[in-house]
């Protein structure tokens, strides 16, 4: 089965600004998720609202975060790095603020991207929310996302 792989307004802003290896292990993976579909990512984030969300490793500590609006799409929210002890660049609290989230306070438990026997964690209207809240966050109407 392939998988068609959209991208955010968000999701390409923060592509563009990839260079080098960064950039490479994205395209890599994007080739990976259009084959592979929720198999090339490794883990689902736990928490209410992103439990649908899956991240995806790249090269060093970059991370793409990517939906299932359902089972034969697949659209890639955010990307960026993985950095701890700096909240203004951590993708993951970039996600929460976009979001309008608390960040968990509970231990992460990373289950797998694939649930059991249904394939991707498919939640149709996430792709929705996360468009409208970016939307509002940036204080200015955004172009749609294609959907294929």
């Amino acid at each position: 089965m392939s998988f068609s792989v959209g991208i955010t307004p968000t999701g390409q802003r923060s592509v563009n600004a990839l260079r080098g290896k960064a950039r490479e292990s994205f395209e890599a993976a994007v080739l990976r998720l259009a084959s592979d579909g929720c198999r090339a990512a490794s883990y689902r984030l736990t928490g209410a609202i992103v439990e649908r969300i899956c991240s995806v490793p790249l090269y060093g500590r970059y991370r793409a975060l990517v939906c299932f609006p359902d089972g034969d799409r697949v659209f890639v929210l955010l990307v960026g790095e993985h950095i701890r002890d700096d909240p203004e660049v951590d993708i993951y609290r970039q996600l929460y603020r976009t979001l309008g989230l608390s960040e968990p306070t509970e231990e992460r438990t990373k289950p797998p991207c694939c649930e059991d026997e249904t394939g991707a964690p498919v939640d149709p209207g996430l792709l929705d929310r996360f468009e409208a809240a970016a939307r509002k966050l940036r204080g200015r109407p955004q172009r749609r996302v294609r959907r294929r």
